[in-house]
């Protein structure tokens, strides 16, 4: 059998189009497509080929995004690393998905790094060809089914896992997402999510597919002084810093925001009703590495209650609900498995269904409410608990910016509630815990609240087990 081409023809249509804007930068589709091309060719020239799998370690830049093309229309499985990880873990993460090639920003010294056996400069894979050619008749052709990243999960549940997806998974979760949030030429998506997050990868294939622009933000400058200068339509955010954008938004405006795409965690009710009220255009969102991003996505003109909930399930994308309420996904953009001792195992079971571990609902008008993660329930005195479900009640109030729910350990009830709290305005416990308490049961009511710790704020997801480690020492210590 054929196997499935896939033709980006926006380097045919478009060509004098922006494709990536940056500060200062201005790059078209037939100038990318030409860098992608002679990108390739030193690729080629340092001995890699088609089949292999190439390690990046770099901050997002234009360069990245061109090596990015240029490994996959050459057949190369990019494997986009976290700028955070220290070498050891780069080297344990490498050697477990037998990847020896390493290509690497001059930002990051090779020397730390002992498993790959060729390592690369990212300064040096970009320096121009001396000979000019004529690229008209080149043409950006892959397969659907070659393996296009490897990409770490976050690891918020245990160890980070290698999910591996092909050039059709992102393919169709970008189409997808295309047909329920437009984006065309002329717009441009701010890239505020890193390359090794399969958010920032997906922005990628958005704009392959669209012919809309990739906006580089500069690091150095705020989120609204980077919408202000790219003139950014489109971006993605968490809620940390949706919040940030209406500290300012009615100093700034930002009228030409044209789609906010909302995810990694809970929304605020507060967040979601001053955006509606400033028309600012937001999209609340569920996803996952394993289904290549978004999996359901509210959609244009939803009404404010719609908002409260992660949307409908999008193109080439299903779901069901299992009979304990796990949220079950699968279709186009589902992975292909993870990577173990360099092999790609399925996680899906008999009838391809990948069990998210996430617990959810969905209402007669088909939009997902998401209870929370099955592995993060709790028994308290016999009682089930579901961290999340009180955080959404906290993040209600108007006073809180960010919550985190955790079980502490307890004589009487065995595990109780503990509450990780970013406050907007300081309030009482005692008040707290009274607003709390008229909309769930005293046994659902935290009994200890904290402040928020500062290392909470350094990835895009808190990380809810050190969270409960910190907790139980708090109140060992009481």
């Amino acid at each position: 059998m054929a196997k499935k081409e896939i033709i980006f023809t926006v380097f045919e249509k478009s060509p004098q189009k922006p494709a990536i804007i940056s500060e200062g930068r201005v790059l078209t589709f037939a100038q990318l497509l030409h860098s992608v091309i002679e990108t390739g060719e030193r690729l080629a020239a340092n001995g890699m080929k088609r089949g292999d799998r190439i390690a990046i370690l770099a901050d997002t830049s234009v360069e990245y995004i061109i090596l990015l093309l240029a490994l996959w229309k050459s057949g190369v499985t990019a494997v986009p690393l976290s700028t955070r990880w220290p070498g050891a873990q780069v080297d344990e993460a490498l050697q477990n998905i037998n990847c020896k090639n390493l290509i690497l920003s001059e930002k990051f010294s090779k020397e730390q790094f002992t498993y790959p056996s060729k390592i690369l400069s990212l300064e040096n894979l970009m320096q121009p060809n001396s000979i000019v050619r004529s690229f008209a008749d080149s043409k950006f052709t892959v397969t659907a089914d070659q393996t296009a990243t490897i990409i770490f999960t976050s690891g918020s549940t245990g160890a980070s896992k290698a999910a591996v997806h092909t050039i059709g998974n992102h393919y169709y979760s970008a189409l997808g997402s295309n047909r329920n949030i437009p984006f065309v030429p002329g717009d441009r998506w701010l890239l505020s999510l890193p390359l090794y997050h399969v958010g920032g990868i997906a922005i990628i294939f958005r704009s392959l597919l669209s012919g809309g622009s990739i906006a580089i933000p500069n690091p150095q400058l705020s989120l609204q002084d980077n919408l202000t200068g790219l003139q950014v339509t489109h971006l993605s955010l968490v809620s940390t810093q949706l919040y940030r954008l209406l500290d300012n938004f009615l100093s700034t405006g930002f009228k030409f925001l044209k789609a906010i795409l909302l995810g990694g965690s809970a929304i605020p009710g507060s967040l979601i009703k001053s955006s509606v009220k400033n028309d600012l255009p937001i999209f609340t969102s569920y996803g996952s590495t394993e289904m290549s991003s978004q999996i359901t996505t509210t959609q244009p003109g939803d009404s404010v209650q719609h908002l409260y909930t992660s949307g409908k399930l999008l193109p080439y994308r299903r779901l069901q609900i299992a009979a304990d309420g796990e949220i079950l996904v699968s279709g186009e953009t589902l992975f292909q498995g993870y990577m173990e001792n360099g092999i790609c195992k399925s996680a899906s079971d008999g009838d391809n269904w990948f069990h998210s571990g996430d617990l959810g609902e969905l209402d007669k008008d088909g939009y997902l409410h998401v209870i929370g993660r099955k592995d993060n329930m709790f028994i308290s005195g016999g009682e089930n608990i579901h961290p999340e479900e009180i955080e959404r009640h906290l993040l209600q109030l108007d006073e809180i910016a960010a919550a985190i729910v955790v079980p502490v350990n307890d004589k009487e009830f065995g595990k109780r509630p503990a509450a990780f709290i970013q406050y907007r305005k300081k309030i009482k416990n005692s008040v707290l815990k009274k607003r709390l308490e008229k909309a769930l049961p005293k046994f659902k009511i935290p009994d200890y609240f904290f402040e928020w710790p500062l290392t909470a704020n350094k990835n895009l997801k808190p990380d809810r087990q050190s969270l409960q480690i910190l907790a139980d020492k708090i109140v060992d210590k009481k």
